[in-house]
């Protein structure tokens, strides 16, 4: 009797846990959700791609000769990243931005995503929405995307600029029994979505970025961190199946031989305040001494949100 007394307080105790949890996420999501709907979010964009895997949100401003902001792939970046580049830029360019697939305001579908999802992604959009060759500004580990779309078809792109490029190393691991087990556990319906949650916190979001980024130790509640995480949370439970993905290094690719084949002009900008950013940079380089590089002192993670000014100078020489 003792026995199943005990059993039965352990899974009374286990159930009470469960929805204690699941409770805490619906409320984390639904927070987050009328905070966006109920605000003047700047990173709401008008237009839509139908395309054949998500609904995309774009936007499309200025007049000239097209230009392409993507964004890094990652559960709390979107079109946001280029607020302060897009007025200047489409002085003299049609300025195109948008939220990648599992990312901000467009569709996050619960599926396995890979690099070839946004090679295709980058391919079609310039492809269908822009419909001529255009220049690409691209940040992070979207790089590795632009160069391999760019390798399948160069006609689609002319001028390709890279902010703090992923570094080789990083780029080409590929997914273990370890990293495979990560992806698992956040997919779990619960306990999952909990320490996606966790990962996504305000708290764990500027202690992230306060490594990396010259402006957000002290942000307040109102400006970038705030926009960052409520990326993070828009659109529910599917959420995290980007950073599921990422975990599991499903995003990585080999991009080498891309680089050494790939004859369109390149250029990278790091930020000094990123770690190994130098020989990151000069890695690229040996692989194809074309490519131009440069470094934006004080300068870090977020390169347009962080030094715009700096940036534009680098752009327009």
């Amino acid at each position: 009797m003792k026995l199943k007394e005990k059993i039965l307080s352990a899974l009374t105790l286990t159930v009470a846990s469960a929805s204690a949890i699941s409770m805490i996420n619906k409320i984390i999501f639904a927070k987050s959700e009328s905070h966006v709907f109920s605000s003047s979010f700047p990173s709401n964009l008008p237009l839509t791609y139908h395309w054949r895997f998500g609904q995309i949100r774009y936007k499309k401003c200025g007049t000239g000769r097209p230009i392409l902001l993507i964004h890094s792939i990652d559960p709390g970046m979107n079109s946001y990243e280029w607020k302060k580049l897009i007025l200047p830029l489409s002085q003299d360019h049609t300025v195109y931005t948008l939220d990648l697939i599992g990312c901000g305001f467009s569709e996050k579908p619960g599926f396995l995503y890979t690099n070839f999802l946004y090679v295709q992604l980058i391919s079609d959009f310039v492809t269908d929405i822009i419909g001529r060759r255009t220049d690409i500004i691209c940040s992070g580990n979207s790089a590795s995307a632009v160069l391999m779309a760019c390798r399948n078809n160069d006609s689609l792109f002319d001028h390709i600029t890279i902010l703090n490029p992923e570094s080789l190393a990083k780029s080409m691991q590929m997914p273990t029994s370890k990293s495979k087990l990560s992806r698992y556990f956040y997919t779990l319906p619960i306990i999952g979505t909990l320490g996606y949650n966790i990962a996504f916190s305000k708290r764990m979001l500027r202690e992230r970025y306060a490594k990396e980024t010259s402006i957000l130790p002290n942000i307040n509640n109102l400006t970038d961190l705030e926009h960052f995480y409520h990326n993070a949370h828009i659109g529910g439970y599917n959420c995290k199946m980007l950073y599921a993905s990422l975990r599991g290094k499903y995003m990585n690719i080999n991009i080498t031989n891309a680089l050494r084949e790939i004859n369109n002009s390149i250029l990278l900008v790091g930020g000094d305040h990123m770690e190994n950013i130098h020989e990151i940079l000069a890695d690229y380089h040996a692989l194809n001494p074309s490519i131009e590089t440069c470094v934006l002192k004080n300068t870090g993670c977020c390169i347009a949100l962080e030094s715009p000014e700096k940036l534009l100078s680098v752009l327009i020489s």
